[in-house]
Formats: C-alpha cells, structure tokens, sequence
C-alpha cells in the first residue's frame, strides 16, 4: 500500500492533518476507502504508518552531542518546540499520540523507531556532559531523560503554552549541573 502512504504524505503536506480524510486518501492512491480500512483502522493509524515510514525523518529530531551538554539540549528543545508551534506538525505528533493510545502495534513501533532514538540521543548528551565534567557525574540521566521527554508529551497532549518554555529546560538543567 506504498501509493496509500505517499498520498497520504503529499495530502498532509498541502492541507495538513485535519483536513486529511481517508477518502481523500483513497481517491489519491487509486483505491478502495475499504482498503484503507483493512489496512489502517483509522486516520491517525494511517497517519502513523505514513510517519514510520520515513514521512518524518527521525534524525531531524534528535539532539546531537557536540560536546556541550547545556547548549546540545538547548539547541534540541528549541527546534522541538519550533516543530510543535507549527500547527501542522503539532497534529500530526497528536495523531501519533493517539495512534499510540489506541493501538498496541503503534505504540510499540513508534516507541521503537521514534521515542527509543530520542531518548537514546538524549541520554548520550547528558552522558556526554557528565563525562566532560560539564555535568554531574552521579547524575541520574534515565530520570532527566524521562523528565525532559514528560514535558514533551505535555506539550504535545495539552498543546499548552509554556509546557517547553525555557524556564523548563533551565530547571532541568540547574538539577544536572556541577555544583
């Protein structure tokens, strides 16, 4: 169903998620509205597949380690929060999100290609702030990577302002530093 996935890609990239039917997918790919059901039991299912697929390159996402933990994660935070103040691309992270609440597969999938590498990246910037002295050494990074990873699902969930404001990463940051 590779032509199902590249209409779906080229509709969210005109209209976007809300206005992405699966209809219009159907009438794009060439395809039965049936099909798609047999294949993806829902718009935000299909959205996810159309994602784990390489819609959104996950490298794009990930922190990179430079050496400096602090502005490593800074430089991350900000471009996470320029993704999700974009509505398109805030919809279609809810679409992952509720792909992952309702189907076991998804949740297990997009942990593994999505949510394991940003959390590996992010663990091996703090990691590498803790060896560089930049960090504690006795820090906890499994805990601060869940940390900073909570305020995203936050943003994501409530699309709250404020939920990655800076002041959240300052806070988390000030918890990892030498003292």
């Amino acid at each position: 169903m590779r032509s199902a996935l590249e209409a779906t890609e080229r509709i969210l990239d005109e209209v976007g998620y809300d206005a992405l039917t699966m209809t219009a997918v159907a009438a794009r790919a060439g395809v039965g509205k049936q099909t798609l059901y047999r294949w993806w039991p829902s718009k935000h299912a299909l959205v996810a597949e159309c994602v784990l697929a390489g819609a959104l390159p996950v490298a794009a996402i990930l922190p990179v380690s430079t050496g400096h933990a602090a502005d490593d994660l800074r430089q991350w935070w900000r471009s996470t929060r320029a993704a999700l103040d974009d509505d398109r691309h805030r919809a279609v992270f809810r679409a992952l999100s509720t792909a992952a609440l309702s189907e076991p597969d998804a949740a297990e999938r997009l942990d593994r290609q999505l949510g394991g590498p940003i959390e590996q990246a992010l663990a091996a910037v703090l990691a590498d702030g803790a060896a560089s002295g930049e960090l504690r050494a006795e820090l906890d990074i499994a805990a601060t990577v869940r940390l900073l990873m909570g305020a995203l699902v936050l943003a994501l969930v409530t699309g709250r302002d404020g939920a990655l404001d800076d002041a959240v990463l300052d806070t988390v940051l000030d918890g990892a530093r030498v003292r």
